[in-house]
């Protein structure tokens, strides 16, 4: 069962979404310490499921995960729209 969602700090950032065994588990948001921005899914702390990226160079990047790796199709925007 996942644990109440809360905010949580961890070495790469900030979670806001629900833990399970103290690791990242569910729909959660995160701000890793270099600004950058993930809305997306994580399974044992890892991303696994749709998750959208915001870079801080205002690249994107929004796909699939599986085991925190990319995981099939994807869309990649540059910051110049391209």
């Amino acid at each position: 069962m996942a644990e109440k969602k809360s905010e949580y700090v961890f070495p790469d950032g900030i979670y806001k979404g629900p833990l399970k065994d103290g690791k990242r588990h569910g729909p959660g948001l995160m701000k890793f310490t270099d600004g950058s921005i993930c809305v997306g899914d994580y399974k044992d702390g890892k991303l696994h499921g749709h998750c959208h990226f915001n870079y801080v160079d205002g690249s994107s990047f929004d796909g699939n995960y599986k085991d925190g790796k990319r995981d099939g199709h994807g869309v990649y925007k540059y910051s110049d729209g391209s």
